[in-house]
């Protein structure tokens, strides 16, 4: 697919470069009131009109790794259909509020792929899994949370452990 100069207005941080609809679309306008009243399939509609530019956004902020594209556009496109049909009555403008969320989502994305790093790097070869956690709260108790990249931090540590385990017995 083509990256277009309106994708790139859709993910612009600056607000010089990005475009500014007046008004939003009559079209668009129904199909928020729809929804705003329970009719789901009127979010798929909008959906379509924006998950191109969406993608795009995301590949963007997600410096172009496949991966993270995907996982962020699945987590925009989650996000959107749980909030969306609370503040559609409330929207100007559609374009703007997507654009808002993706950026957000892409963000944490990116946080928590850099706590993961982080954790896998700081990795200490500690085989006592408590001290290893208090090890980890302590390292991060200004932003501690129980939250995905922790958990997946625990996870790789004893995928590690195992590893090494299952090394240093021989039996590979």
């Amino acid at each position: 697919m083509r990256v277009t100069l309106n994708h790139i207005y859709f993910c612009s941080w600056n607000k010089k470069l990005t475009k500014q609809k007046q008004s939003i679309d009559i079209g668009e306008q129904i199909l928020l009131m729809r929804l705003a009243w329970g009719d789901r399939t009127a979010f798929w509609q909008l959906w379509i009109q924006y998950q191109q530019q969406i993608y795009y956004c995301c590949h963007a902020r997600m410096r172009s790794n496949y991966d993270d594209t995907e996982y962020a556009f699945n987590q925009v496109m989650l996000k959107v259909w749980h909030r969306l049909p609370d503040v559609a009555e409330k929207i100007t403008n559609l374009q703007a509020w997507l654009s808002r969320i993706t950026n957000n989502v892409c963000m944490e994305v990116y946080q928590e792929r850099k706590q993961i790093a982080q954790c896998i790097e700081n990795f200490d070869l500690d085989r006592d899994a408590k001290s290893s956690a208090a090890a980890l709260q302590s390292q991060y108790s200004h932003t501690w949370q129980p939250s995905q990249a922790a958990i997946a931090c625990s996870e790789w540590k004893k995928y590690i452990y195992l590893t090494l385990d299952w090394l240093s017995s021989g039996r590979y």
